[in-house]
């Protein structure tokens, strides 16, 4: 494998500066954008599609997406979601994106035992996850539409609401195979990207 290749097959890392004074980082991501490319980061993602339909990557597994969908995408797992658009379409939002990081969770659940629910949940994702009950998505939906609007405890609380919600799913697929090996820290390769 050249250069090229092997440069264009490797993932980048992305780093994520943490939002000052909050446990989550919300945020839009819109398409045609920077940040749509293979990459990987050491924060969890909770992803909801909210425009757009196309093909998913996560790890080894390469699948469909459209609106509505709804993915959590542990640590490390490299990920990248591409829209077929027509020439010249732009989505201002195609998704909703929750992020956190496994050092806030962990640190929570010393003083939160309750927080231990989400344990099975959290083990998943690394695989990634995408969730296949309507029900379940539309609930996610409204408190991820919660968090949008929201700041401080109250956006923070709707966060542990949906992970709740999540953790008790029956119906979800995961994506990368058992055999798929999670990018395991930054490599020189890959360049990082502040965002």
């Amino acid at each position: 494998m050249n250069n090229r290749a092997r440069r264009q097959s490797s993932p980048s890392y992305e780093l994520i500066p943490p939002k000052e004074h909050s446990s989550i980082l919300y945020r839009k991501h819109g398409f045609p954008d920077p940040l749509v490319r293979w990459h990987y980061h050491k924060e969890y993602e909770l992803h909801l599609i909210t425009h757009s339909s196309g093909k998913v990557f996560v790890g080894d597994y390469i699948g469909n997406f459209y609106p509505g969908t709804l993915f959590l995408i542990g640590p490390n797992l490299p990920h990248n979601w591409i829209s077929h658009t027509e020439e010249q379409k732009i989505y201002p939002e195609r998704d909703q994106v929750v992020v956190f990081t496994d050092d806030m969770i962990q640190a929570a659940r010393n003083v939160l035992p309750e927080l231990t629910e989400l344990d099975g949940l959290l083990q998943l994702a690394s695989f990634g996850i995408e969730f296949q009950d309507i029900a379940t998505i539309r609930e996610a939906q409204g408190l991820m539409q919660k968090i949008a609007t929201s700041s401080g405890l109250e956006s923070l609380a709707h966060f542990l609401s949906i992970m709740s919600l999540l953790a008790k799913a029956d119906q979800y697929q995961l994506l990368s195979s058992e055999h798929y090996q999670a990018v395991e820290k930054f490599s020189s390769n890959s360049p990082a990207r502040q965002v």
